[in-house]
């Protein structure tokens, strides 16, 4: 009997004890944001653009669009540029050896290529249809007459010549001419259209 009441104590007691410890707690780290940004990042595949450059210089290529990215090649011909995001860009090419720019809108998934170019090489047909130009002056100021162009190229000529004078090489386009003179204050202004040789009216001062 007194034996069975000391078991019975115990048995009390264990359970006591079993109450009052407290059941250990495993704790699990949080996964971070940026792992969850990694994931995501993983299964969105990026870009490539593919620019050929015929510029003879250094091509420049800049992007905007869900992110702005800007790339430059002196590599002559094809080029490819990774890590774009993809979207819809405007896509923006120039080059060092020429003034001509190239804009267009591309969306951009896996590989794009560009089939725009900027200092493409012109045709003979083209070559024949743009002849350098010429302008013919004809100075009655009776003193230096002087020629600005501006348009496709800026141009400042001059002569103290008196009668017709011609000067050479100046790229087609549509200029505007100011003609003035050391002589007077007055002065001309065209707007002319060179693909040849153009004349203007003398100049006279009064």
């Amino acid at each position: 009997m007194k034996i069975t009441r000391i078991l019975n104590v115990l048995v009390a007691a264990i359970f006591v004890v079993t109450l009052l410890v407290p059941t250990p707690v495993h704790a699990y780290p949080s996964m971070p944001d940026n792992v969850v940004d990694s994931i995501s990042s993983a299964q969105q595949k990026t870009g490539t653009l593919v620019v050929n450059n015929t510029s003879g210089g250094t091509l420049r290529v800049s992007l905007s669009g869900p992110k702005s990215y800007y790339f430059s090649t002196s590599k002559k011909g094809k080029t490819q540029f990774t890590g774009i995001e993809p979207g819809t860009y405007t896509i923006t090419l120039t080059a060092n050896t020429c003034t001509d720019v190239v804009t267009v809108n591309k969306k951009i998934k896996d590989k794009v290529t560009l089939k725009e170019t900027v200092c493409a090489k012109k045709t003979d047909k083209d070559k024949k249809n743009q002849k350098i130009s010429s302008l013919v002056v004809d100075n009655r100021t009776g003193g230096t007459l002087y020629a600005t162009l501006t348009g496709p190229k800026n141009y400042y000529f001059y002569t103290s010549k008196q009668g017709k004078t011609t000067f050479e090489n100046i790229d087609p386009g549509t200029y505007s001419i100011t003609i003035t003179s050391s002589n007077c204050s007055g002065s001309l202004t065209f707007n002319k259209k060179f693909n040849g040789q153009v004349s203007l009216k003398p100049f006279v001062c009064h």
